[in-house]
């Protein structure tokens, strides 16, 4: 249905999965959240699957750690493709060659230092205006 780089658009209202169900969730002990699909409940765990992948996935979740689900229209998920390749910092360390080459590799740099420019222009905002109240306290 979707190819690591598409975006799927989700909904967090309802979040009880069923089988069939594309749930976004946390990975216990990593730093990122994943979007599966639901293969199997079973008293609480939650079984999951890449689309893409031959078998199911190593870990388990739970109701808990899930954050949302896909809208499905026809029981196929709403997909923007290769758009959120784009929101992707860092796709060489998993190994993956995109087709878009350099002219991708030239966006991720540049979210990359938007990004990283984004955070030092607010620190700096942030400092002037506890500077600028200070003085209008005297």
């Amino acid at each position: 249905e979707f190819q690591r780089g598409d975006i799927i658009i989700v909904q967090s209202v309802f979040l009880t999965p069923e089988v069939g169900d594309i749930i976004t969730f946390n990975v216990k002990n990593k730093n990122y959240d994943i979007s599966h699909r639901v293969i199997s409940i079973s008293n609480g765990a939650i079984i999951t699957k890449g689309d893409n992948n031959p078998r199911k996935d190593e870990y388990n979740t739970n109701q808990e750690n899930i954050k949302a689900k896909a809208i499905q229209i026809n029981n196929h998920p709403i997909v923007i493709k290769n758009f959120g390749a784009l929101f992707i910092v860092d796709y060489s360390k998993q190994g993956i060659i995109y087709k878009f080459g350099d002219r991708f590799t030239f966006i991720q740099q540049l979210s990359a230092t938007i990004k990283a420019w984004g955070i030092v222009i607010t620190i700096f905002a942030l400092f002037g205006y506890i500077i600028m109240m200070q003085k209008d306290k005297r």
